[in-house]
């Protein structure tokens, strides 16, 4: 491993469970729990070959967890948490794609199910699990 110090004052502080993808040499992370615990509606992209940070325009729905993929040059994020509540969750339901680099968002599809708890990509399609069920 090699320890990355430039670029270290444009970078995000403190998230986790941001969605995360790579596309063409750039790493996205989109929204994230703050150390504050303050639910993230922004996102960010590292150039892996500069070394470097850039934020992104707010995403649609301040999420944590939920999924980011990379299919044939467009990204598609969505279906995180919404509420601070673990004990009783709320899910953004809401599939988005972006073709710009995450400067912007269009919607996609809603997912039927009340929250996504899991997906895997197959043959550029996108399945997703909900508690017991699959949906494909």
């Amino acid at each position: 491993w090699e320890v990355k110090t430039e670029g270290q004052t444009s970078r995000p502080q403190g998230l986790y469970r941001a969605a995360s993808c790579v596309q063409d040499g750039i790493a996205y992370l989109i929204g994230g729990r703050a150390a504050n615990d303050s639910i993230a509606t922004g996102g960010w992209a590292y150039n892996i070959e500069s070394s470097s940070w850039s934020e992104r325009p707010s995403f649609p729905t301040a999420q944590f967890g939920g999924v980011a993929l990379s299919i044939d040059n467009t990204l598609y994020a969505g279906w995180g948490m919404t509420g601070r509540d673990y004990s009783s969750p709320t899910y953004n339901l809401q599939l988005w794609s972006s073709t710009d680099g995450a400067w912007s968002w269009q919607e996609e599809t809603v997912f039927p199910g009340t929250g996504v708890l899991g997906m895997y990509l197959t043959r550029k399609s996108i399945s997703v699990w909900e508690q017991t069920q699959i949906h494909y």
